[in-house]
Order: C-alpha cells, then sequence, then structure tokens
C-alpha cells in the first residue's frame, strides 16, 4: 500500500497506457482486416504499417521506461541498506558507550556519589536513544522488503509485458510477409506511372536548375557590391581608429610629462617640510661643531609614521649621528605625501640632515 501511495500517479499512468496500447492493437488489426477485403489500395496497408510500428515504439518506450524505474528502485534498496547497515553500526556504537558507561559509574561509585544522578540520568538517555535507534533500524528493515516485494511484483509484470510484445512482434512479421506479397503484385501496375514521374522531375529539375544559377549570378553580383562597400568602410573606421589612437598618445604623454612635474614638486616639497621638522625638533648635542652633515636612512608606513632611522653615512661625529637618528625619530609621522604614488618615493628613502645649512 504505501508503494501504490507514493507512486499512485505512475501506476494509473502505466495501466492508461497499456489499455491505451490495446485498444490501438486492436482497432488496427480490425482496419487492416476490412481494408483487405474491400479497398486494396496501397495508401490503406501503409498506414497499417504505420500503426503497428507505432504500437511497437509504444511499447520500447515503455519497456525502457520500466528499465529505468526498476535500475531506480535497485538504486533506493541500496541507499536504504546503506543507510540500515550505519544504524546497526551507530547502534552497536551507542550500545558499548553505554556498556562502558555503566562501568565506570559502577568503578567510581565511591569517588563520585554526588555525580551519580547525573550519570544515571545520561545513562538512561544513551539508552533510550539506542532503543530509537533500534525503532529506527527496524523501520528501515521493514521499508527495505517492502521495496524488495515491490520490485519482485515489478519484475513480474516486466516479464509478462515482453511476452505480449514478442506476440506483436510474431503478427507484425506475419503481416509484412503479407504485404510483400501485396506489393509484388502492384509493381507492375506502377512501372508505368513512376517512369512518367520521373520524366516529370527531370523536366522539373532543369527549370530548378536554370533558376539557380540566375539567382547564384545575382547573388554573385550583389555580393560583390557588398565587399567594395565593406572594404570602404573598413578602411574609413581604420583610419579614424588611427586618428584617435594617435590623439589619445598624444593626450597621455601631456598627462604622464604633468604628472612627472606634480610629483617631483610633491617630494620637494614634502623633503622642504620634513627639514623643517627635523630643524625645529633637533637639538645640538653640547660640543659638537657647526657645519657636520649626515644621511640618515628612513623607513616609513603610509601615513608617514617611521619604523627604522639609521645613519648610513656618519658625520664623523657620534654624538651629532645619534642626535639626528633621534631627531627624526620624534619627527614621526613625516609629512610625507598624502598620494600613494607619490608618497612611494618616501617608504624607504635616503635624508641628508644638515641643520646648519
Amino acid at each position: 500500500m504505501k508503494f501504490l501511495r507514493r507512486n499512485g500517479s505512475a501506476v494509473a499512468y502505466s495501466i492508461l497506457l497499456h489499455l491505451m496500447i490495446l485498444s490501438m492493437f486492436i482497432f488496427s488489426f480490425m482496419d487492416t482486416s476490412e481494408t483487405v477485403r474491400t479497398l486494396p489500395v496501397p495508401e490503406t496497408v501503409n498506414a497499417t504499417v504505420l500503426d503497428e510500428t507505432k504500437i511497437e515504439q509504444e511499447v520500447e518506450k515503455l519497456r525502457q521506461k520500466e528499465e529505468d524505474k526498476r535500475l531506480q528502485e535497485q538504486r533506493r534498496q541500496q541507499e536504504l541498506e546503506d543507510a540500515r547497515q550505519k544504524e546497526a553500526e551507530r547502534l552497536a556504537e551507542l550500545k558499548n558507550q553505554a556498556r562502558e558507561t555503566e562501568e565506570r559509574a559502577a568503578k567510581q561509585a565511591e569517588q563520585r556519589a554526588a555525580e551519580q544522578d547525573a550519570e544515571a540520568k545520561r545513562i538512561e538517555a544513551l539508552k533510550e536513544q539506542a532503543e530509537q535507534e533500534q525503532q529506527k533500524l527496524t523501520a528501515l528493515e521493514k521499508q527495505r522488503r517492502e521495496a524488495e516485494n515491490a520490485r519482485v511484483q515489478e519484475q513480474k509484470r516486466l516479464e509478462e509485458l515482453e511476452t505480449k510484445r514478442l506476440e506483436q512482434e510474431n503478427k507484425r512479421i506475419a503481416e509484412e510477409k503479407r504485404l510483400a506479397d501485396e506489393k509484388a503484385r502492384r509493381i507492375a501496375e506502377d512501372k508505368a506511372a513512376e517512369q512518367k514521374k520521373i520524366a516529370e522531375q527531370k523536366r522539373v529539375a532543369q527549370e530548378k536548375e536554370q533558376k539557380r544559377l540566375a539567382d547564384e549570378k545575382k547573388l554573385a553580383e550583389q555580393k560583390k557590391i557588398a565587399e567594395e562597400k565593406n572594404a570602404a568602410d573598413e578602411k574609413r573606421l581604420a583610419d579614424a581608429k588611427k586618428a584617435a589612437e594617435e590623439e589619445q598618445r598624444k593626450k597621455e604623454a601631456s598627462e604622464k610629462a604633468e604628472a612627472g612635474r606634480r610629483a617631483e614638486k610633491a617630494v620637494a616639497n614634502a623633503n622642504a617640510l620634513i627639514e623643517a621638522k627635523l630643524n625645529r625638533l633637533w637639538r645640538r648635542p653640547i660640543g659638537t661643531p657647526g657645519g657636520l652633515t649626515c644621511v640618515i636612512e628612513v623607513k616609513t608606513v603610509p601615513g608617514g609614521d617611521v619604523v627604522t632611522a639609521r645613519v648610513v653615512q656618519s658625520s664623523g661625529n657620534e654624538a651629532f649621528d645619534r642626535s639626528a637618528e633621534s631627531a627624526v625619530l620624534k619627527a614621526s609621522p613625516l609629512p610625507v605625501p598624502a598620494d600613494a604614488e607619490v608618497y612611494s618615493a618616501f617608504r624607504n628613502f635616503n635624508f641628508r640632515f644638515r641643520p646648519d645649512a
């Protein structure tokens, strides 16, 4: 019953299709008998053969569909079997866990008296879960048996369908033999008509060939005109594209030169600001002479914060060099340009410190 509820529409469709095929077969058989008795003409015979062919095609489609359903059912049964196996393994694991938990509870009863109730409840929950898993496993096994029964019934129905198909195939072979005999009798009558038809077809073919040649000539002329027009359009577009590209190159070169000038100005301004800030923060060490200079390697991050400041070209005076490094660190963040492209020049740069210049 569960199978019918799940596949009710498919079963109804299958029964209806069987009835339609049987009706078509009976009608075709009756119509064939009447046609042979009263109007033995080629058109009626051909119609009968077409009906038989359709029946065979419908039967083959139905057989293929049933085969697909059988394969799907086999896959579903395998999935149910896998699920049942997993549930069985999980149930065994739960049972092992429950048994181990009980053993631990017995050994630790004296030491964990206060936790005994909670442990017992947890064991009970595991037992209940194991029982639920057992019920699930039982349900899955029931589903598997029902699916197997349904598969057996379906296989039986397919075998009956194959038997009917073989019967129809035998009838079809007998009908084809009868039609072959009828066709041999009509060959002599149709020969003259066929010769006349061939002559008419030849005349029509000659007229079509003459028309085709005329059309091809006309199309060739139209194609030539179109190609000439396309060539002119392509040249015009190429000239326009070349002019636009030249204009773009000039514009880009101008913009690049302007950007370079702005960058140089920004770098110079930043250097001046950095030098001014260092001069404000620098304190001359006692006893150092004037006119000293040194080169400091400065590393910064975006925003101007100083990461390191190290003298790479000494002034010859240790106290002066250390005071220069200290002034750079105190000046953090340095007034570097906000523009990312210009700032790249100040990420790692050498700065000549000359407070007396």
